[in-house]
Parts: C-alpha cells; sequence; structure tokens
C-alpha cells in the first residue's frame, strides 16, 4: 500500500536533491554504486545510486525501476542506462521528475555478469588485485576478486557471487531469449536447422518451440562460448514442441504390457511437453490431479509402482489383464462364488451323515460299511473346517465387480 503523501514528498524532494546535474539531462549512462534491495522500504524498493560515466564525477543520482512487471537489476559497478521522466508527483509538484534506469549496459555480452568498475580509481583495470585488463576480460577471462574484499568490489556483493561457468545461450535468428545470470533461460524459437541439432534433426525451420531451462551441463572451458540447452544434462527443463522430434533418454520406454505400443519420447515427432528433472513432484493442495489421454495413460518404473491411498478404485468399461497383457484367467465373484459353494458344501456334508450309517447285507444279515463310513467321516470333517473358514477367505481391501 502506498505510504502518506507527506512521507512520498520528503523522500521524493531528497532524491530530486540528488537528481540534479545541471537541469538538463534527460538520459543519463551511470555506474551502480548502491542498490536498495533488502531491509529497505517500498518506496525505494529496487531503487540504485549511480554516478555519472559522461563525464565522470562523484555526483549521486538515484534512479528507479522502469518496468513495473519485469525488472533486472543490476550489480554493483555495472553500467546502467537512466531517462528522466515524470515521478508519482506529477501535477503536484513542477519539479514532478525523476530517474528511471531501463537495464544494465551489455559491456561484456554475457548474462551472468558486466562488470565495469572506473578506470579512474582502477588504473585502467578490473580491480588491481584482478591483474587482469578489459581486454582480457572481453577475452573470456572472469572477473575472481579476492573473497576477503568488502562488497564495494564486484564480485564480491550481498548474496551474488561471479562463477566462471555461466555461459550465453547461442541464439538463432528469430530467437527471443530471456537468460537469468545463473545459468537459467527462456528460449521462444523454432526448430532452426541445419545448425542446431540440439532438440530436433527434424522438423521446418520456423516451427515453433519453447525451452525452459534451470542450470547447465556439459560446458566448454571458454566460459565465454555460446552454448544450446542438452536435455538429458541440464538439472531440469521442460521442452514444448510442435513438429520436433527431442533425443530425450527416458528411465524406462519398454511398453512391453502393449499390444501396440506407443512410439518413445526419442522418437516422436509432434506437438508434446516434456518436463526433465532428478524428481517430479506433483501436488494438488485442495482439488484433484487430473491425468487423460486419447489412446493410453502409461506409468512405468524401473524399480517399483506404489500407491499409498485410503481407497483405490478401478472402473474398468471391458477388460482388466493382471500379470501379463496376454492374461486370459478370470477373476471370480469371491462372495457370490463362497456363498454357492456353501450351499454344495451343506448337501455334500448331509450326504456324509447319511452314509455314515450305511449298512450291507451279506447273507441277509445287516452289516456296517466300514470302509463308506470312515469316508464319509472323513468328508465331513474337511466340509466343517471350510465351512468355518469362507469368511476368511474373502479380502477385506479388494473387490470386484
Amino acid at each position: 500500500m502506498p505510504r502518506d503523501e507527506n512521507t512520498l514528498l520528503s523522500n521524493w524532494r531528497t532524491n530530486a536533491n540528488l537528481n540534479v546535474l545541471d537541469g538538463k539531462d534527460q538520459i543519463v549512462v551511470g555506474r551502480v554504486k548502491k542498490i536498495f534491495l533488502e531491509g529497505t522500504d517500498d518506496d525505494n524498493l529496487g531503487a540504485i545510486e549511480i554516478q555519472p560515466v559522461y563525464p565522470e564525477n562523484q555526483t549521486t543520482i538515484v534512479a528507479y525501476p522502469f518496468f513495473p512487471n519485469t525488472t533486472s537489476y543490476p550489480l554493483l559497478e555495472e553500467i546502467v542506462l537512466c531517462n528522466k521522466l515524470p515521478s508519482e508527483f506529477l501535477g503536484v509538484s513542477e519539479a514532478s521528475e525523476k530517474y528511471y534506469y531501463m537495464g544494465v549496459v551489455n559491456v561484456w555480452n554475457n548474462p551472468h555478469v558486466n562488470f565495469y568498475p572506473s578506470p579512474r580509481t582502477t588504473s585502467g583495470n578490473i580491480p588491481t588485485t584482478e591483474r587482469k585488463s578489459y581486454q582480457d576480460v572481453a577475452a573470456g577471462s572472469t572477473i575472481n576478486i579476492d573473497p576477503t574484499l568488502s562488497d564495494n568490489y564486484p564480485a564480491t556483493q550481498g548474496t551474488f557471487e561471479e562463477r566462471n561457468n555461466i555461459h550465453p545461450l547461442q541464439p538463432y535468428l528469430g530467437d527471443t531469449i530471456y537468460q537469468g545470470r545463473f545459468g537459467n533461460s527462456i528460449r521462444l524459437g523454432s526448430t532452426a536447422n541445419p545448425t542446431n541439432t540440439s532438440w530436433s534433426s527434424v522438423g521446418k525451420n520456423g516451427d515453433p518451440i519453447i525451452v525452459l531451462r534451470n542450470g547447465q551441463s556439459n560446458l566448454p572451458s571458454d566460459p565465454w562460448k555460446p552454448i544450446v540447452e542438452n536435455i538429458n544434462d541440464d538439472p531440469s527443463s521442460i521442452y514444448l514442441t510442435s513438429t520436433q522430434k527431442l533425443p530425450i533418454s527416458t528411465q524406462n520406454s519398454t511398453f512391453t504390457s502393449y499390444q501396440n505400443p506407443p512410439s518413445s519420447p526419442n522418437q516422436y515427432e509432434g506437438a508434446q511437453v516434456i518436463i526433465n528433472s532428478d524428481r517430479l513432484v506433483f501436488n494438488a493442495k485442495k482439488d484433484h490431479v487430473l491425468i487423460s489421454g486419447e489412446k493410453s495413460v502409461n506409468l512405468s518404473s524401473n524399480g517399483t509402482l506404489n500407491f499409498d491411498t485410503k481407497n483405490f478404485i478401478i472402473d474398468v468399461g471391458q477388460n482388466i489383464k493382471l500379470g501379463s497383457k496376454n492374461a486370459s484367467q478370470s477373476l471370480i465373484l469371491g462372495d457370490k462364488f463362497l456363498f454357492d459353494l456353501n450351499q454344495v458344501m451343506e448337501s455334500l456334508s448331509f450326504l456324509c451323515k447319511m452314509l455314515q450309517t450305511e449298512q450291507i447285507w451279506p447273507a441277509g444279515v445287516p452289516v456296517p460299511a466300514a470302509n463308506i463310513i470312515t469316508a464319509a467321516t472323513a468328508c465331513e470333517g474337511l466340509i466343517n473346517t471350510f465351512q468355518q473358514r469362507i469368511e476368511s477367505y474373502k479380502s477385506k481391501t479388494s473387490f470386484t465387480d
């Protein structure tokens, strides 16, 4: 929320005094000397203090981010372009202007850092402790500042630490590329054959592709050399294709459960979305996770498939195959089968009891049929045991219809 007008006006007047050069400088190129990020009020969040490069002097100017939605914050000793434009007090005061910075001047043509300390204070070199000339840095030599120095030196400021393994992306004609300082990027590009073999050997030039990548891999030794994305080696990436065929290596793509297997991800040509990382988490905080496919949904693993849930429901219109795609043995309805089998057992039990009194009549004298009685008694014992265990045969968790 905006602060009260008196506070805003007071801050503006203070900054306006700092922003006065000779009253005519609408455009200023300045070297960043201070950045307001953490621990500052919302009025100055993202603001910077600069010293003009033309002419170089000690005058301090406060500048604010120009773009409200996308801002790339500079680092100390980087050079920015600033314009004097209307302030929040337009209509309140005649002097209602302040400086806004547009972005960092791409001195070294590298998304990681573009430090350029004042030659006046460094005797023409990137800080004297570095012992590298501007020509060395332009040729790709990194600025490795002594870590014991204060935050006033380029490579040791706040949470930022310069690295020598951050490479720019290789651009292709027509690309729109957004690159962070830390090896993360978004490419809005196209197939770009035959120059690019990193994401497709097929597809027509001009067919769109979007690549979101976080982290770099398989880097060349020269830190200034541009690279292309690598779907298999980059730590995390998302590819949105149109006609391309991506050379992704999946962990499991045997598809032995299929009568007509689908194309492997690295063989499919057409629109697909691939998410690739060491671990994937899909979490719906309030509602469902829905996965659907016109032909199939495949879940494969080199280890196990695990389901931890209170209820597991499968509603299938035709067949459920367990154990093999060629499974042909039918499952039974446990409750109905055991009920009918119990009826048969009761009839057999009655028959066994009748047989236990069976007699034979040799020479007209009744004699017990010992062999029949013994067999009938044993059979009745088995039947009684089975009937007592009928409920225990039923699964308490799995049901079929």
